[in-house]
Protein backbone atom coordinates (compact mmCIF):
# COMPACT_ATOMS: atom_id res chain seq x y z
CA UNK A 1 0.00 0.00 0.00
CA UNK A 2 2.88 2.34 1.09
CA UNK A 3 4.14 1.74 -3.04
CA UNK A 4 1.12 2.78 -4.00
CA UNK A 5 0.90 5.70 -2.73
CA UNK A 6 4.13 6.67 -3.47
CA UNK A 7 3.66 5.98 -6.91
CA UNK A 8 0.49 8.21 -6.99
CA UNK A 9 2.08 10.96 -5.10
CA UNK A 10 5.12 10.74 -7.49
CA UNK A 11 1.94 10.96 -10.48
CA UNK A 12 0.69 13.99 -9.16
CA UNK A 13 3.56 15.51 -8.85
CA UNK A 14 4.72 14.84 -12.70
CA UNK A 15 1.46 16.26 -13.34
CA UNK A 16 1.55 19.54 -11.43
CA UNK A 17 5.02 19.73 -13.09
CA UNK A 18 3.70 19.81 -15.91
CA UNK A 19 0.63 21.94 -15.41
CA UNK A 20 3.62 24.56 -13.86
CA UNK A 21 5.44 24.51 -16.84
CA UNK A 22 2.30 25.44 -19.05
CA UNK A 23 1.93 28.18 -17.22
CA UNK A 24 5.24 29.61 -17.24
CA UNK A 25 5.12 29.32 -20.58
CA UNK A 26 1.75 30.37 -21.27
CA UNK A 27 2.48 33.48 -18.99
CA UNK A 28 5.71 34.27 -21.00
CA UNK A 29 3.40 34.38 -23.84
CA UNK A 30 1.23 37.05 -22.64
CA UNK A 31 4.08 39.05 -21.58
CA UNK A 32 5.26 38.77 -25.29
CA UNK A 33 2.02 39.90 -26.23
CA UNK A 34 1.23 43.35 -23.29
CA UNK A 35 4.43 43.98 -24.99
CA UNK A 36 3.33 45.01 -28.02
CA UNK A 37 6.65 43.65 -29.70
CA UNK A 38 6.44 40.43 -31.76
CA UNK A 39 6.79 39.02 -35.16
CA UNK A 40 4.78 36.54 -36.86
CA UNK A 41 6.71 34.20 -39.88
CA UNK A 42 4.69 31.90 -41.44
CA UNK A 43 5.81 28.02 -42.78
CA UNK A 44 3.02 27.44 -44.61
CA UNK A 45 -0.10 29.18 -46.50
CA UNK A 46 -3.53 28.01 -46.86
CA UNK A 47 -5.58 29.76 -49.29
CA UNK A 48 -8.93 28.78 -49.53
CA UNK A 49 -9.22 27.42 -52.90
CA UNK A 50 -6.47 24.92 -53.73
CA UNK A 51 -3.94 23.37 -51.65
CA UNK A 52 -1.70 24.67 -48.91
CA UNK A 53 1.70 25.99 -49.90
CA UNK A 54 5.24 26.27 -48.05
CA UNK A 55 6.53 29.40 -46.92
CA UNK A 56 9.98 28.36 -45.45
CA UNK A 57 11.95 29.89 -48.20
CA UNK A 58 9.50 32.92 -48.92
CA UNK A 59 10.58 35.48 -46.90
CA UNK A 60 7.50 36.91 -44.38
CA UNK A 61 6.44 38.52 -41.79
CA UNK A 62 3.79 40.52 -39.64
CA UNK A 63 5.34 42.67 -37.24
CA UNK A 64 3.22 44.48 -33.93
CA UNK A 65 5.55 47.22 -32.26
CA UNK A 66 3.56 49.37 -30.21
CA UNK A 67 0.32 50.39 -32.06
CA UNK A 68 1.95 49.58 -35.47
CA UNK A 69 1.77 47.17 -37.85
CA UNK A 70 4.17 46.24 -40.73
CA UNK A 71 2.49 43.81 -42.93
CA UNK A 72 4.93 41.65 -45.50
CA UNK A 73 3.14 38.37 -46.49
CA UNK A 74 2.59 36.64 -49.75
CA UNK A 75 -0.94 35.98 -51.31
CA UNK A 76 -2.55 33.37 -52.60
CA UNK A 77 -5.83 33.06 -54.20
CA UNK A 78 -8.82 35.13 -55.61
CA UNK A 79 -7.74 39.14 -55.96
CA UNK A 80 -11.59 40.99 -56.81
CA UNK A 81 -10.23 44.30 -57.29
CA UNK A 82 -6.59 45.44 -57.42
CA UNK A 83 -4.79 48.22 -58.00
CA UNK A 84 -3.03 48.22 -61.37
CA UNK A 85 0.48 47.59 -61.33
CA UNK A 86 0.10 45.85 -57.63
CA UNK A 87 3.26 44.08 -56.54
CA UNK A 88 1.14 41.00 -55.29
CA UNK A 89 0.59 39.90 -51.62
CA UNK A 90 0.20 42.17 -48.70
CA UNK A 91 3.00 44.92 -48.62
CA UNK A 92 1.84 47.88 -45.99
CA UNK A 93 2.28 49.26 -42.77
CA UNK A 94 0.24 51.39 -40.34
CA UNK A 95 -1.75 51.92 -37.33
CA UNK A 96 -3.43 49.57 -35.39
CA UNK A 97 -7.28 49.90 -35.28
CA UNK A 98 -9.68 48.05 -33.13
CA UNK A 99 -7.17 45.72 -31.30
CA UNK A 100 -8.63 43.10 -29.15
CA UNK A 101 -6.84 40.78 -26.99
CA UNK A 102 -8.71 37.60 -25.30
CA UNK A 103 -6.93 34.99 -23.21
CA UNK A 104 -7.92 31.60 -22.17
CA UNK A 105 -6.58 30.72 -19.26
CA UNK A 106 -7.74 27.48 -19.38
CA UNK A 107 -6.84 26.20 -22.65
CA UNK A 108 -3.42 28.55 -22.52
CA UNK A 109 -3.89 30.24 -25.77
CA UNK A 110 -4.54 33.77 -26.91
CA UNK A 111 -6.54 35.65 -29.72
CA UNK A 112 -5.96 39.27 -31.46
CA UNK A 113 -8.41 40.56 -33.62
CA UNK A 114 -7.55 44.15 -34.70
CA UNK A 115 -7.84 46.19 -38.32
CA UNK A 116 -6.11 48.56 -40.49
CA UNK A 117 -7.14 50.40 -43.27
CA UNK A 118 -5.16 52.20 -46.13
CA UNK A 119 -6.26 53.98 -48.87
CA UNK A 120 -6.74 51.12 -51.44
CA UNK A 121 -8.59 48.35 -48.71
CA UNK A 122 -9.36 47.89 -45.36
CA UNK A 123 -8.25 44.46 -43.50
CA UNK A 124 -9.07 42.68 -40.46
CA UNK A 125 -6.55 40.20 -39.11
CA UNK A 126 -7.15 37.54 -36.50
CA UNK A 127 -3.69 35.98 -35.07
CA UNK A 128 -4.31 32.92 -32.96
CA UNK A 129 -1.36 31.95 -30.17
CA UNK A 130 -0.64 29.23 -28.21
CA UNK A 131 1.93 28.78 -25.59
CA UNK A 132 4.32 27.07 -27.67
CA UNK A 133 4.57 30.37 -29.66
CA UNK A 134 3.07 28.27 -32.57
CA UNK A 135 0.52 30.84 -33.89
CA UNK A 136 -2.09 31.16 -37.07
CA UNK A 137 -2.97 34.27 -38.91
CA UNK A 138 -6.00 34.93 -41.00
CA UNK A 139 -6.44 38.02 -42.89
CA UNK A 140 -9.42 39.01 -44.06
CA UNK A 141 -9.79 41.92 -47.12
CA UNK A 142 -12.42 43.73 -48.94
CA UNK A 143 -10.42 43.17 -52.22
CA UNK A 144 -9.30 39.49 -51.58
CA UNK A 145 -10.49 36.11 -50.77
CA UNK A 146 -9.58 35.70 -46.61
CA UNK A 147 -5.96 33.42 -46.60
CA UNK A 148 -5.04 31.59 -43.28
CA UNK A 149 -1.51 31.15 -42.07
CA UNK A 150 0.50 28.67 -39.93
CA UNK A 151 3.77 30.02 -37.86
CA UNK A 152 5.51 31.27 -34.75
CA UNK A 153 5.98 34.25 -33.10
CA UNK A 154 9.41 35.61 -31.67
CA UNK A 155 10.33 38.51 -29.71
CA UNK A 156 11.14 41.33 -31.80
CA UNK A 157 13.35 43.11 -29.11
CA UNK A 158 15.46 39.57 -29.72
CA UNK A 159 15.62 39.66 -33.12
CA UNK A 160 15.68 43.18 -34.46
CA UNK A 161 13.73 46.08 -34.44
CA UNK A 162 12.53 47.86 -38.15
Amino acid sequence: MFSFIHLFSQETSKKELREQKQNEEFNSIVALINSKKFEFNANQALPVEGPSIDLTTNPNHLIIKDDSLFCDMPFFGRAFNIDLGDRGGFHFSGILENFKKTENIKKKNIDLKFKLKNSSDSYQFLLSITRSKSASLTITSNNRASIAYWGKITDLEKIRIP
